[in-house]
C-alpha cells in the first residue's frame, strides 16, 4: 500500500494505492468510490479487504477520500456531490497514470455508486467497467433513511426524549443538516434531494454490473429503466448478503463475502 496526496496542490485529495501483487499485472485498474458518512466508516474494512484481494488478482487499485471527507482537504461545510463527481474523474485519471493503463473500472457502494454513475455521464475515455453496489436511486428516500437512522440513534443511544426536533415529518418537509455525526450542508442536501438515478440518460461504460443486496422497489424501477440500455448490463441480487450496514454490524468485522466475491469475479472477466 502507498498512501499519497494527488490532484490540486491547494486542495489535494488523499488516496491509498495498492499495486498488483500477482506475477502478471492486468491491463485494467480498479477505483473504489466511497459511500457517504457513517456508511463510509462501516465500508472502510470492506474496501480494504476488497483492494487487497483485487491486487492479489493482478489489478492496480486506488481507494480515495472525496473533497471535504476523510483525509482529503476541505471543510465538511464544503461537501458537494458535484465536487465529488469531479473527484471521481480526477482519481480515475490519477490511477490510470500511476498504473500505466488505459482501462479503469469503477466500483461504488451506496452514494458512492450513484456518484460514480453521475461521473460516468461525462464519458471518461478510460472508463471500461462500472459496478454499482446498492446505489442510492431516490435521493429524497435516502434523506428520509438518514433522518430515521439519526432519530433512532438519538432516542436509543443518547436517550433523548421521544419527542425530538428530528422525530416528526419527512425529508420532504424536514431539512436535516446532519446524520449520525456527519454534516449535510445545504448544497449537498439539495443535490441529494434532486437525485433520481432511474432518470439518468445513460451510464457511459461498456459494461455495467448492478449489485442488489435486496431487490427493492427502487432497484426494480432502476432495472426497468436500464433494460433498454445499449451495452452489457449484469444484475446480481444477493438476498442472503451479510448486513454490513446494520447497527449490529457497526463495531463488528462483518464482510459481505457474497457481494465481494460477485464483484471480484465479474471484474476478473476483464483483461
Amino acid at each position: 500500500m502507498r498512501p499519497f496526496f494527488f490532484g490540486d496542490s491547494k486542495q489535494p485529495l488523499f488516496g491509498i494505492y495498492h499495486a498488483p501483487t500477482a506475477k502478471a499485472a492486468r491491463r485494467t485498474a480498479v477505483l473504489l468510490c466511497n459511500p457517504f458518512g457513517q456508511e463510509a466508516i462501516r465500508a472502510h474494512r470492506i474496501y480494504r479487504v476488497m483492494a487487497d484481494r483485487l491486487s492479489r488478482s493482478g489489478f492496480h487499485v486506488l481507494r480515495f477520500d472525496y473533497h471535504a471527507t476523510g483525509d482529503s482537504s476541505g471543510d465538511c461545510s464544503e461537501a458537494s456531490l458535484g465536487r465529488w463527481v469531479d473527484d471521481v474523474l480526477t482519481a480515475s485519471e490519477e490511477l490510470s497514470d500511476t498504473a500505466g493503463v488505459s482501462r479503469v473500472a469503477w466500483v461504488g457502494l451506496r452514494l458512492g455508486a450513484t456518484t460514480a454513475a453521475l461521473a460516468s455521464a461525462r464519458r471518461p475515455a478510460a472508463l471500461s467497467d462500472l459496478v454499482l453496489w446498492d446505489p442510492v436511486v431516490d435521493g429524497l428516500a435516502y434523506l428520509e433513511e438518514l433522518r430515521r437512522a439519526h432519530v433512532a440513534f438519538l432516542a436509543e443511544d443518547l436517550e433523548f426524549p421521544p419527542v425530538h426536533p428530528f422525530a416528526a415529518g419527512t425529508a420532504e418537509t424536514l431539512e436535516i443538516d446532519r446524520a449520525l455525526g456527519f454534516a449535510i450542508p445545504p448544497t449537498l442536501r439539495q443535490e441529494i434531494r434532486a437525485l433520481d438515478l432511474g432518470a439518468l440518460a445513460s451510464l457511459r461504460a461498456p459494461r455495467v454490473c448492478m449489485i442488489a443486496s435486496i431487490m427493492t422497489e427502487e432497484m426494480g424501477r432502476l432495472q426497468t429503466a436500464l433494460a433498454s440500455r445499449e451495452g452489457q448490463v449484469s444484475w446480481k441480487t444477493l438476498g442472503a448478503s451479510e448486513a454490513w450496514n446494520s447497527e449490529q454490524a457497526m463495531n463488528s468485522l462483518i464482510i459481505p463475502v457474497d457481494a465481494m466475491n460477485a464483484i471480484i469475479e465479474w471484474l476478473e472477466e476483464t483483461r
